[in-house]
């Protein structure tokens, strides 16, 4: 799908959100659970250069460009409970893809987590491009990938899939897949 922005400005949302679950840990308290999202940044031959995370923003070096708010350990928040922003006005020649990835902290799998979807949205007007409920018994878990065409335009493609780890050859081999 061809991301057609509105009032002018490229900005993509791809916002993470899930909900405490209710049962479960010591005494009837919740069990705890921390769900993060990456964003594997990939050139034209489609290795990864770099993976944006909540541990590891890279701030200094994508500044405004990928923006990535940080970590969220607990869910519930009103709106996304992290998320990364995209600005492809001022996003860099050299990236050709970007590889947005869920995971969980291990003690949980994704159809543990109340609630848990990441959301494609126009960074803008916060319209939804896509939604990807996160019911699948994965650790690791590809949910989308954007990829420029030829013209420079951005597409979402839907590119969802397990994956053993958030490692560059995992999200390489995933993206050649997608993209074949």
């Amino acid at each position: 799908m061809k991301l057609e922005f509105e009032q002018g400005s490229a900005r993509l949302l791809v916002g993470l959100l899930w909900d405490p679950n209710e049962q479960g840990g010591v005494v009837g308290a919740p069990k705890e659970h921390n769900l993060d999202l990456a964003c594997a940044v990939l050139g034209d031959d489609l290795k990864v250069r770099t993976i944006i995370s909540s541990t590891d923003t890279q701030r200094d070096e994508y500044k405004t460009e990928i923006f990535h708010t940080g970590d969220n350990i607990t869910g519930g928040a009103d709106f996304e409970d992290e998320s990364i922003t995209v600005n492809f006005e001022h996003l860099r020649e050299d990236v050709h893809a970007m590889a947005f990835v869920v995971s969980t902290d291990g003690r949980l799998k994704l159809d543990q987590v109340n609630a848990a979807a990441c959301e494609f949205r126009d960074g803008i007007s916060l319209n939804s491009f896509s939604r990807v409920e996160l019911k699948v018994s994965e650790t690791y878990y590809l949910a989308g990938l954007v990829t420029k065409s030829d013209d420079g335009s951005w597409n979402l493609i839907k590119a969802e899939g397990a994956l053993a780890s958030l490692s560059a050859v995992e999200i390489e081999n995933a993206v050649r897949e997608a993209c074949s």
